[in-house]
């Protein structure tokens, strides 16, 4: 496949234009070359999806769409949030190369984590707990190669030695003695679930949870500061170990 233009030609045609190329344009000139350059980036962009659905398909054997894009002014490769079209709120990162051209990605990575942290908060509702979770699988082998995005969670721990998790989580009420007690109960049976250590970051919201949940659910890649725009008005963090006999 033919490469478009890099668009790191365009970065150093912009500082050239900061360095004073541009008293040499009147504004006529000064206007076609903006146009001409969000051409090329839109054409990148237009690549790098157009790489990404394809590698994935002939990788999964399903077809995936394109939520958003990011960082389309690398000289080489766009960050991408996608998601299979027939499960559009599994939004997962893929990272895809216009040169090789290749695409990495952490699809069922996410899978498992979506399965697990439904499942936390399918618990919790038991309890009138009303919340919302991303798991992140903290792994110590390469799991790339894999691809079973519906691989069971035990068996993919099992295969990949995964020792602990991550669990940011969003509750839907005031903090009170007696739902910290429940939430921590649940993470104690995860970690004798699974025979992980679980890492908690829960974050009780009012006003802010509709939205943060709206958001949570398209963002792959969080940490524990991408919830203080939501102002939570307390926060619990928690670990859980599992002691193997």
């Amino acid at each position: 496949m033919k490469r478009v233009l890099s668009v790191f030609s365009l970065l150093v045609a912009i500082m050239a234009l900061m360095n004073g190329v541009t008293g040499c344009m009147d504004e006529k000139e000064y206007q076609q070359f903006l146009s001409d350059m969000g051409q090329v980036i839109d054409q990148n962009t237009e690549l790098s999806v157009a790489n990404a659905k394809s590698l994935l398909e002939q990788k999964y054997g399903i077809s995936f769409e394109a939520k958003k894009i990011g960082n389309r002014l690398d000289r080489d490769t766009t960050d991408l949030f996608m998601a299979p079209e027939t499960n559009p709120d599994t939004v997962f990162k893929a990272v895809v190369n216009n040169d090789v051209p290749e695409c990495s990605d952490n699809f069922v990575r996410r899978c498992v984590g979506a399965e697990l942290s439904k499942a936390f908060c399918d618990a919790l509702s038991k309890d009138g707990i009303e919340s919302y979770g991303s798991l992140l699988l903290l792994i110590n082998t390469d799991d790339s190669n894999e691809t079973n995005y519906e691989i069971p969670a035990e068996e993919y721990f099992d295969k990949y030695q995964t020792r602990g998790v991550m669990l940011y989580l969003i509750i839907r009420r005031p903090k009170e003695e007696n739902t910290v007690s429940l939430i921590k109960k649940e993470c104690d049976d995860f970690s004798k679930s699974y025979h992980v250590t679980v890492a908690l970051n829960a974050y009780f919201l009012e006003d802010g949870y509709s939205e943060c949940r709206e958001k949570l659910m398209e963002t792959p890649d969080i940490t524990s500061t991408w919830f203080s725009k939501y102002n939570p008005t307390d926060e619990l963090v928690y670990s859980a170990s599992y002691d193997a006999e």
